[in-house]
């Protein structure tokens, strides 16, 4: 894949793009760009119709600008049961690196997550994956597992979710 590209994969395509009504939120985006920069993947958790996406779309807008994430920028949408979630990520990570799964093990996070693994480990830059709607207890499982591979000098991920705390693995 090339450096500086961006795609989609999920139920959302293409990504939402910014709403002329969302302004601010610098300070908000600073302190996404600080947790990022240190821990490697983050988290924004509200109540549904907050803003949580829009924050995510317009740091990723600025990280892109800025040349943050030379690699590219990802969005991924995780809303739905397991094998749904699952289906996103290897949609994604079979479209990165070419690392197709067997039908069998697509609905095993463990080798999904590996998939992911390996087709990210083939992005030229550091790269940021935007994670919208982990809402339900089976997108905050997979979530989870594949925040573990986000290293704030290599990748970068970010999370929507209604849900808050630990079980989403980010900051």
């Amino acid at each position: 894949m090339t450096s500086g590209s961006s795609a989609v994969f999920g139920n959302i395509v293409p990504p939402p793009s910014l709403s002329p009504f969302f302004v601010g939120r610098k300070e908000e985006r600073r302190k996404l760009l600080h947790i990022l920069e240190r821990h490697g993947s983050g988290g924004i958790t509200q109540h549904g119709g907050a803003g949580k996406t829009q924050l995510m779309v317009s740091f990723a807008e600025c990280a892109r600008k800025q040349g943050l994430v030379p690699g590219g920028v990802f969005w991924v949408t995780a809303d739905g049961n397991k094998e749904k979630v699952l289906s996103s990520f290897v949609e994604f990570a079979e479209s990165l690196g070419r690392f197709g799964l067997p039908e069998r093990q697509k609905s095993c996070t463990r080798a999904v997550v590996g998939s992911l693994r390996r087709s990210l480990g083939k992005v030229e830059g550091q790269w940021l994956l935007c994670v919208d709607n982990a809402d339900s207890a089976d997108a905050a499982e997979v979530v989870g597992e594949v925040a573990k591979l986000a290293e704030p000098k290599c990748g970068w991920l970010l999370v929507t979710s209604r849900r808050g705390g630990p079980e989403l693995g980010v900051e």
